[in-house]
């Protein structure tokens, strides 16, 4: 009977391994833009020391079928290059990367690295991607994670520009160095950010739908915008209410102007060109942008953020908007 057990167990432990085991993929020395997509279930997003991104993922559920010896997964994002059931790509494109207070624009090409996670496969789970620090890193959520039930997204340790955009989802954000465009479109979901340090540099905006908890060291410089519109915001910041001339944006709004002193109209090639016949117009940036070149978050939310702000953190900052649709705002000393 002992014997019978032992065997029992060691088949089991076996099996257990088995899907407990991590596979690891590595694109070494890449600098750019890390780009990724897919679903938020069990992922975690995490900055590091070192000069490659790295994917990893647990064995799953289930085993490869045996009619697929020899096959390749195909994924929403392509075939499985990665051997664990992901799809990693790389590719160049223009990019809009800064703005400044004139409203000038600075475009480069830059390098993407776009990482596409499965929704739906029970071959690996548990996925868990490295990025260097430094490295700007954009991620958006699947259209059946909104639909499939809410997952948790977490980032750690991370530093640089971070870009998040996801549906049905926890965001839970710790050890964050930079500026970050977060945007969580899950009502009901919750959001919550803790700032090692914000960047100086360039806007930070944080628009949710949820309860929204933000954590910032209590010597954090920043002029402050906040609104709820079906909640409260509490906070043991010593926030002073911004002065009439301290609450204008620097960034003015970019002015095209015509040949003729008579009222501007414009007309659109339908391509992002605009043509001003008369007088001048300020032109929305994201519609005029060609579609061929994106650009920063950050570059947006420059753009947009030409508002008041209301308050200020230690006599004033980088701009910071906190904004929730839907429940309490907590802003914290950390």
């Amino acid at each position: 009977m002992k014997k019978v057990m032992f065997v029992l167990w060691a088949v089991m432990a076996a099996h257990f391994s088995e899907a407990q085991e991590k596979k690891q993929y590595e694109v070494k020395n890449f600098k750019g833009l890390v780009n990724i997509t897919g679903s938020t279930r069990g992922l975690v997003i995490e900055g590091y020391s070192g000069n490659s991104v790295i994917l990893e993922a647990e064995g799953g559920e289930s085993k490869l079928p045996e009619k697929a010896a020899g096959l390749r997964m195909v994924t929403a994002g392509g075939l499985d290059n990665t051997g664990i059931s992901a799809t990693v790509e790389e590719e160049t494109v223009k990019m809009i990367t800064s703005i400044n207070d004139k409203g000038e624009e600075k475009t480069e090409d830059v390098r993407v690295l776009n990482i596409h996670i499965p929704n739906a496969s029970k071959l690996f789970k548990n996925y868990v991607i490295k990025v260097p620090h430094g490295l700007t890193t954009r991620f958006r959520s699947g259209d059946d994670d909104y639909w499939g039930g809410r997952g948790s997204l977490e980032i750690k340790s991370f530093v640089g520009e971070l870009d998040v955009n996801c549906s049905g989802c926890n965001l839970n954000i710790s050890g964050f160095s930079g500026n970050i465009i977060a945007s969580n479109s899950s009502y009901g979901g919750t959001t919550r950010i803790e700032f090692e340090k914000l960047a100086q540099d360039k806007i930070t905006s944080i628009n949710t739908e949820g309860e929204l908890e933000i954590i910032l060291p209590s010597t954090t410089k920043a002029n402050l915008r906040m609104s709820t519109s079906r909640g409260n915001i509490f906070t043991d910041f010593d926030l002073k209410k911004a002065t009439a001339e301290a609450a204008k944006d620097p960034l003015s709004p970019v002015v095209v102007v015509g040949t003729a002193a008579s009222p501007a109209r414009v007309r659109s090639s339908g391509q992002g060109t605009y043509t001003v016949e008369g007088g001048s117009i300020s032109v929305d940036m994201e519609s005029s942008q060609s579609a061929t070149t994106q650009a920063l978050a950050s570059v947006k939310a420059a753009r947009r953020g030409k508002g008041r702000y209301d308050y200020t953190l230690n006599d004033g900052g980088v701009y910071l908007s906190v904004i929730s649709r839907g429940g309490n705002i907590y802003l914290k000393k950390k």
